[in-house]
């Protein structure tokens, strides 16, 4: 009897088994989290409205460093660039065009190589070897540095950018034309637009770092800075130049008119102060800073003689632009 019951019990068992695996639907799998198909049309928005309000600069916060842009009351931090196949990207350039926004921006890419890439409405391509980067106001030619022949570094012009990027694009291979700007045997870097027909730059030519103006065909070169300290990095708007400096022992910027006067000390604080950007209209300053932070740097603002910090994390943040 036992036997027979333990032999019941055991039908029982199976046939509710049976049971649950015929009649209960096993869930589906979860579909992929929406938030990042929102995470990519957000990027895509931010795209969109990069020239209304915001920065564009380089910061290490997710690991490599990358392209991020900002909102000026420090919110909405997107990344731009970057992919699993690039050691670093940074040292943005902004220009509006009619037809989109252009970001210029010097990548070392596993896969392309390092060099100068640009954003072209939401296509990335690899232009040219160099770095420094800068787009004329009309987003129509690009000013670069790179080395000379003799090993030294130039400051270069490239006048048809949207041939050389249209072509680029098609596939077509053509030699791209480029103007040696500089041509000096000292070191010259970090170029800015003033006009789409003179651009400021760095140059060691008189045994120091100074700020240097010239014509984009080469002519009339004239020295800006003329100190003995280190004056460099440049960043221009339509009536003055912004500039890095130590004058004061320790780096500072500093802002003068287009022809090296009227020269103001901007910030005159004890820790570095680095990578001045000033916006097109000459309103705001944006630069980076270690003040108030463990050793990293962070952005700061410098609007109607108010100053600001824009980033406050435990990274480095630098090389700020405007996008207006």
């Amino acid at each position: 009897m036992k036997k027979i019951a333990l032999i019941g019990i055991l039908v029982l068992v199976i046939a509710a088994v049976l049971y649950y695996i015929v009649t209960i639907k096993k869930p589906a799998p979860p579909m992929p989290p929406p938030v990042v198909k929102e995470e990519v049309e957000k990027v895509e928005e931010r795209v969109e409205e990069l020239a209304i309000k915001d920065l564009i600069f380089t910061s290490n916060k997710d690991g490599p460093p990358g392209i991020y842009t900002i909102d000026l009351d420090g919110k909405n931090q997107i990344k731009l660039s970057g992919d699993s196949n690039s050691i670093w990207d940074g040292l943005p350039a902004y220009s509006f065009l009619t037809t989109g926004h252009r970001i210029a921006f010097v990548s070392d890419n596993l896969v392309k190589g390092r060099g100068i890439y640009v954003l072209d409405g939401k296509e990335i391509i690899k232009l040219i070897d160099g770095h420094d980067p800068a787009l004329s106001p009309n987003g129509k030619m690009i000013a670069f540095c790179s080395r000379g022949p003799a090993g030294d570094y130039e400051v270069y012009v490239i006048k048809d950018l949207d041939k050389v990027i249209s072509g680029i694009k098609s596939g077509v291979k053509e030699e791209i034309n480029f103007l040696n700007l500089s041509n000096h045997p000292a070191d010259d870097w970090a170029p800015s637009w003033l006009s789409d027909k003179q651009i400021v730059f760095t140059s060691e030519r008189d045994r120091n770092a100074e700020v240097y103006v010239i014509n984009i065909d080469g002519t009339g070169l004239v020295n800006l800075t003329n100190n003995s300290a280190w004056d460099g990095l440049p960043s221009c708007s339509r009536d003055g130049i912004v500039f890095q400096s130590d004058r004061t022992g320790n780096f500072d910027i500093w802002q003068m008119d287009k022809e090296g006067k009227n020269l103001i000390n901007l910030t005159n604080h004890p820790a570095d102060d680095r990578w001045p950007a000033i916006s097109p209209d000459g309103t705001r300053i944006a630069f980076s800073s270690d003040r108030e932070s463990e050793g990293n740097t962070n952005i700061w603002v410098i609007e109607k003689g108010r100053l600001a910090r824009l980033t406050n994390q435990l990274v480095d943040d630098w090389a700020p632009r405007w996008t207006r």
